[in-house]
């Protein structure tokens, strides 16, 4: 997009996204990708935005809250983004990054398919709907069957040069374009992008320990203009802001991703789908649900009572009740703690990764992050933090 004073492409523009000051808003008719608390700003308005974005496939990314069942519970009540927006932010975001590097024009509109496709196959309510059939479910591997069973989506991709296989890989992480994306250790783009915009919907769970609010205060969020494609890695040239950044994230998960009404709740849900295994559902049609038609077959496979425990914003009917961190001590937990007549549980769920092994550039040398003594203690108390995140918990259901 050219810049209407003189012609030319700003630094924060690329050829099919523009740069658009919040006072210049009604010149234009949108859609615009705004995130609150950040230089975020954008105008989506190349072919490839509208050709790719413009499919029942896509569009129906905007019927799904992209954090799940974390947006039913009171303790997180102001999360209402949707897996297209964030979608639609990470294709935006690959653009931004892989434009400033200096790739040709192919890798950059493969990095905004990337983008833009990498939740396209993802289960309504997000992660919870992959547990109807555990294992079965993972976006990244489903996007490639239902790119491919589509003609539209295919013709869509030929016309701006995208293959389905380099698309696939790219959205698994592999090649630059896609360590870029789905980096298997650190930071990437589309950890980026969810960060960047669940801080704006952050609320009902600050703590007194909670450091998230200063944090927001520090601008660091758009660190997507800190990458740097230096040597056939992705680094980042401000450490400080990273660390920042992981600091954040860190306390998301502790406060917010894995909050214990949230990890509770996920737990019974999956002693409520393991009843069914899955037998009444068909992938192509799971393929083609949002939030509300998982909410209809919910409702009318396990019944309205289920229903409201599980979905219902006034209610938190579920708690834990103790940790253990030695994971060995599964089956024994399960063997001595469990009562279905009390409501009481044992799961172990999935911790997440700590992503704090990241590329940096320190004093004109590219390190890693964690081996710069000025960083070395806050990336060990990031790794703590979510190290803590990996337990077998009890949980007891507290309200039928």
């Amino acid at each position: 997009m050219l810049d209407m004073n003189n012609g030319t492409l700003s630094l924060k523009e690329t050829p099919d996204l523009k740069y658009i000051q919040i006072t210049d808003l009604h010149k234009y008719d949108g859609p615009f990708l705004l995130i609150t608390g950040t230089d975020f700003q954008y105008l989506p308005h190349g072919e490839i935005y509208i050709d790719l974005t413009s499919t029942s496939e896509f569009s129906r990314l905007y019927g799904i809250k992209q954090l799940g069942l974390v947006g039913s519970s009171c303790a997180n009540a102001c999360q209402d983004q949707k897996r297209g927006f964030h979608s639609d932010v990470t294709g935006a975001m690959m653009d931004i990054v892989l434009f400033r590097n200096n790739f040709n024009e192919h890798e950059r509109k493969l990095g905004i398919a990337a983008g833009l496709y990498h939740d396209l196959a993802i289960m309504p309510f997000s992660d919870q709907g992959k547990l109807i059939r555990p294992g079965s479910y993972e976006e990244e591997s489903l996007v490639e069957y239902l790119i491919k069973k589509s003609s539209n989506l295919k013709e869509r991709l030929k016309k701006h040069d995208v293959g389905i296989e380099e698309l696939i890989d790219t959205i698994q992480g592999k090649g630059n374009v896609g360590k870029l994306l789905n980096s298997k250790e650190g930071i990437d783009v589309d950890n980026l992008s969810y960060l960047a915009i669940d801080q704006v919907w952050m609320c009902g769970s600050i703590h007194s320990d909670d450091d998230r609010l200063k944090l927001r205060e520090k601008n660091i969020f758009d660190q997507y203009n800190n990458l740097r494609f230096i040597d056939g890695e992705w680094v980042f040239d401000n450490p400080k802001l990273l660390v920042n950044l992981l600091k954040f994230r860190a306390l998301m998960y502790k406060h917010t991703y894995h909050h214990q009404f949230n990890r509770a709740k996920e737990a019974f849900l999956i002693r409520v789908l393991r009843e069914q295994l899955g037998q009444n559902t068909v992938i192509e049609d799971m393929l083609k649900w949002n939030d509300e038609t998982f909410n209809q077959w919910f409702n009318a496979t396990f019944g309205s009572a289920k229903e409201r425990l599980f979905f219902s914003i006034g209610i938190e009917p579920f708690v834990e009740i103790g940790r253990e961190y030695d994971l060995s001590k599964l089956e024994q937990l399960r063997a001595e703690t469990e009562n279905e007549e009390k409501g009481i549980i044992v799961e172990h769920l999935k911790p997440p990764r700590d992503a704090t092994k990241n590329l940096v550039l320190y004093n004109g040398e590219v390190k890693l992050l964690e081996d710069i003594p000025e960083f070395s203690e806050e990336v060990a108390k990031i790794r703590e933090i979510i190290r803590k995140l990996n337990y077998i918990g009890i949980y007891k259901l507290v309200e039928n």
